[in-house]
């Protein structure tokens, strides 16, 4: 494994190799260094290269290193459809490709691969951060974005919560802080019923939207379950947008897809209507009643226990409890103030029951100072 340090390491590698002569094999190899694992495959400069990186759930690790048949996030599918890639994982952690070193190597690259015919851009969440914060430094043609993250920068994206950790520990106001503030032509793959994926995928410019609805974060993974993940790739190698084919597979997809019928009825949608909810339930009905007896049983959704009705208090048990709090204000003054607090709380414009609070703090006030 090679151990780059510097940019100018990476250029003596690169210029070890001419792209824009006839290679009888592609140029292959991968490198690391304190932050990021990189693996490219470069061949035919007439057709298209890929630049892809990770989101945060695919980050490189020493022990996935040692996988002679490990890859990052992206590059087996690409290379397969034909096509060169370069593919960024963050190394150990997820640094968010913030490092200045990344910066640098990013750079580095920007230039190496400007003989090819059309450079684009792909990536997921933290990996779509990065593709919109740097296409425009590699100049790419256009990229497909799958639920990204913009920026983490609080000012610009108040509404983030997901990515503390990261959100502190970077910088968010320098260079390449912020992915929507680019202008490479983007085609961004969104759940527009999760709304904080639909806040960062309606920062960019430029974009142009693709509706998954009812899946929320981790698109890439639900569109290769319904089997449309391959269909959004050649949108972007197309430049085209999707087909009614397209839309039919994720429609169908969804209804037998188990992670659909749980995420569209949970807390995280807002929108759904009772008679829509209906129908939903539906359409899970009839799924689990295909499955086979083991897994109906697994899918069926629990029966959730009623909620305990509450009855909201009256005049009369408020005037209970402030009358309780006057008996016992010559043997448990604190008790007096503690249900008179109380009372005050369901009736917080009482003049007699804040008369008695302000009463009962001043003796307890003056108790403990004897």
């Amino acid at each position: 494994m090679i151990k780059i340090t510097t940019a100018e390491q990476l250029q003596t590698l690169l210029a070890q190799h001419d792209i824009t002569k006839s290679l009888a094999e592609p140029f292959e190899q991968d490198f690391v260094t304190e932050d990021i694992y990189v693996r490219f495959c470069l061949g035919d400069i007439n057709k298209p290269i890929i630049v892809a990186f990770s989101n945060a759930g695919e980050t490189t690790t020493e022990q996935k290193l040692n996988d002679p048949n490990y890859r990052p996030w992206g590059y087996d599918f690409i290379t397969k459809e034909g096509y060169s890639v370069i593919s960024f994982s963050c190394y150990q952690k997820n640094n968010w490709f913030r490092t200045p070193l990344t910066q640098e190597i990013i750079k580095v690259f920007s230039q190496y691969i400007t003989p090819y015919s059309e450079k684009l851009g792909y990536g997921g969440s933290m990996g779509g951060y990065a593709v919109g914060a740097y296409c425009d430094l590699l100049k790419l043609d256009r990229c497909l974005l799958f639920n990204p993250i913009s920026t983490l920068n609080p000012e610009l994206v108040p509404f983030e919560n997901r990515f503390n950790s990261a959100a502190n520990h970077y910088p968010w106001q320098s260079d390449f802080h912020d992915g929507a503030d680019t202008h490479t032509p983007k085609l961004i793959v969104v759940d527009p019923l999760f709304n904080q994926d639909k806040r960062h995928a309606y920062r960019y410019q430029n974009a142009q939207m693709i509706n998954f609805r009812g899946v929320g974060h981790g698109i890439p993974r639900h569109l290769l379950t319904v089997k449309a993940l391959k269909d959004s790739f050649y949108c972007l190698i197309n430049q085209t947008l999707p087909d009614h084919h397209f839309y039919r597979k994720i429609r169908n997809g969804k209804r037998q897809y188990q992670h659909y019928f749980k995420f569209i009825t949970s807390n995280h949608i807002k929108q759904l209507t009772p008679k829509r909810k209906q129908v939903i339930e539906q359409y899970q009905q009839a799924f689990i009643n295909s499955l086979p007896e083991q897994e109906r049983l697994a899918a069926t959704p629990k029966p959730q226990p009623p909620k305990a009705k509450v009855t909201p208090l009256n005049d009369n048990d408020i005037n209970r409890l402030r009358d309780l709090a006057v008996q016992l204000e010559k043997t448990d003054l604190q008790a007096s103030l503690d249900l008179m607090l109380m009372a005050q709380k369901l009736r917080p414009n009482g003049p007699f029951i804040n008369k008695r609070v302000s009463m009962y703090q001043e003796k307890l006030k003056s108790n403990k100072a004897q």
